[in-house]
């Protein structure tokens, strides 16, 4: 690195830190026989070996030392901005290091020297000496002073255990994930709070925002910004084009209608009428009633309704779309243009045809460039109770689970990815579906854990679909607990979500959904702390974030 060092790894610690007198470390190389080659910017290579019958004489040895600890620092790479006199003397070298790399600058005379613990040898070694280094102050340069270099912004970042407050130096030139990762490593602190601190950073720096795209994905109906990964926004349920502009994304046949935010609640079988309060009829507060000065309540869960996509379509758009799509692909898997005319009303008559559901099971084995709209008819005509009946018969179901099951993939399109994780939400929407989602529980799941992450892109929509799905899981969970599921759901939770999730409204799902199955059975609390899942929701809730984010954290942590 351009530390000057190479630095050895044993079970994900650094066990050994080796410093070269050059500027910088170009390349390394792990020899057959344990050795390590390291090329630097001076033009030698260095072979390093435990081996004592390959080590240099002790006087090429001393050599070394010598040239290493002749090597100066500017003041900018190490300590500066502090008094000389606030330095410790050579005294401080008598105390042990806690862990190999630690530096430390020592105070003798006039000079300050820098040293670098090794922890094989239980020893400090003088790395070089500090020298005074260009500069203005913060008031001439506007800047500020941190570690003897000049910074854009000094951050404060609070950290719970041990409680301390750390200094995080950053410069907009600087990118913010490696700024936060070079703070993590420079204080052992998780690496679950890696994205957490970066997006601090990026908050209150003015630095892009994480996980957006400005290029977007553009909608393959109407070349609009469909699928873009632009913030969310909370709220908003229900379908219809309102809940497009609520919530920044669209349907892909209509350009408007696919809520984002809360993808809407239903408690009941009648008109799908927008509740008031998009979770669960007033279940989740609002962020207006964040702001009483009380003590927070446990109102996120256990969730007891299932969440549904219930954004309409709109059978124009949809059916010129099919159409187009019917023209392109091969001759045995094409419908009658009349039949397509007609599929729409699977998800908008009382009495849908029966002999529109093998259209829609031909239409489900499209390629992956044509089939998205089928799945957005299959998510839609899921909440259609006239529907439920005619696709859940057992000689269609299979060719639905089984499509929406294969798109559970990062290697498939993203809005088919999208959709398919909608429409196995949806399922929940009635008991036929509910009984085959339990049964094939460790399939879907183990499909979502497997395949579906790292989400291509950080997809919001992706993000927020995955969440949705695991967190009706969580419900149903609750009205007929197993706990294999819960192992199985807790799991998926803690290690894949917990890590890779970075859109709000999709981490908040997955703490309802955590906070749902650790209320359920006290073995799901100490299932969870062998997870450590504790330490991955708090790194949620250090950093900036909505409210009710860091308000279900906290409850979990509580019952942790």
């Amino acid at each position: 690195g351009e530390d000057r060092s190479v630095r050895v790894w044993r079970d994900n610690a650094v066990v050994q830190t080796i410093y070269l007198p050059a500027i910088s470390v170009w390349s390394v190389a792990a020899l057959t026989n344990g050795d390590i080659a390291a090329a630097t910017n001076d033009g030698c290579v260095r072979i390093f070996t435990c081996d004592p019958a390959r080590q240099a004489t002790q006087e090429i040895q001393e050599i070394y030392e010598t040239e290493l600890s002749k090597v100066a620092l500017a003041a900018q790479q190490e300590l500066g901005g502090v008094k000389l006199t606030d330095l410790p003397g050579a005294e401080a070298l008598y105390e042990p290091g806690a862990r190999d790399g630690q530096q430390k600058m020592v105070r003798n005379g006039d000079a300050v020297s820098v040293h670098s613990w090794n922890m094989a040898e239980q020893k400090w070694d003088k790395i070089g000496d500090v020298v005074g280094a260009a500069g203005g102050t913060t008031e001439t340069s506007g800047k500020k002073l941190y570690m003897g270099k000049e910074w854009d912004f000094v951050f404060d970042i609070e950290i719970d255990e041990p409680k301390s407050t750390l200094k995080l130096p950053y410069n907009t030139t600087d990118s913010p994930f490696m700024a936060a990762q070079q703070f993590i490593h420079k204080n052992d602190l998780s690496q679950y709070y890696l994205e957490e601190i970066a997006q601090h950073i990026i908050t209150h720096s003015g630095g892009q925002k994480v996980g957006t795209d400005d290029g977007g994905n553009s909608d393959p109906l109407t070349g609009g910004s469909s699928y873009t990964t632009g913030a969310l926004q909370a709220g908003g349920g229900g379908g219809g084009g309102g809940a497009g502009s609520a919530g920044g994304f669209f349907d892909p046949l209509t350009g408007g209608g696919y809520v984002s935010g809360s993808g809407g609640v239903e408690t009941g079988q009648g008109p799908r009428v927008p509740p008031p309060d998009p979770w669960m009829q007033g279940a989740y507060r609002t962020e207006e009633s964040m702001d009483t000065g009380e003590v927070a309540k446990n109102s996120y869960f256990p969730l007891n309704e299932f969440l549904r996509f219930d954004s309409q379509v709109k059978a124009e758009a949809m059916v010129n779309k099919l159409k187009e799509f019917n023209s392109l692909v091969s001759e045995d898997l094409r419908v009658d243009p009349s039949m397509l005319e007609q599929l729409p009303s699977l998800a908008t008559s009382n009495t849908p045809s029966p002999s529109l559901s093998p259209a829609l099971n031909t239409l489900l084995t499209w390629p992956d460039a044509q089939v998205f709209p089928a799945l957005d008819l299959l998510r839609a005509s899921l909440l259609n109770p006239a529907s439920q009946s005619i696709l859940l018969e057992k000689s269609s179901l299979d060719q639905i689970f089984s499509s929406c099951l294969k798109h559970v993939d990062k290697t498939s399109p993203p809005p088919c990815q999208m959709l398919a994780l909608r429409a196995l939400s949806n399922l929940f929407s009635c008991q036929q579906g509910e009984d085959l989602l339990r049964t094939y529980r460790e399939s879907v799941i183990s499909r979502v854990f497997e395949q579906l992450f790292p989400i291509v892109g950080d997809n919001k929509n992706i993000q927020i679909a995955a969440a949705t799905l695991l967190l009706n899981f969580s419900v149903s969970v609750t009205r007929k607990f197993d706990d294999d599921t819960q192992v199985q759901l807790l799991s998926a939770l803690s290690i894949n979500f917990l890590t890779f999730i970075n859109d709000w409204e999709a981490r908040f799902r997955t703490v309802v959904a955590i906070g749902t199955l650790l209320t359920t059975s006290p073995e799901g609390v100490d299932y969870a702390k062998n997870l450590e899942t504790k330490d991955a929701v708090r790194g949620w809730r250090l950093l900036e974030g909505p409210a009710k984010v860091s308000e279900c954290a906290q409850l979990i942590e509580n019952m942790l």
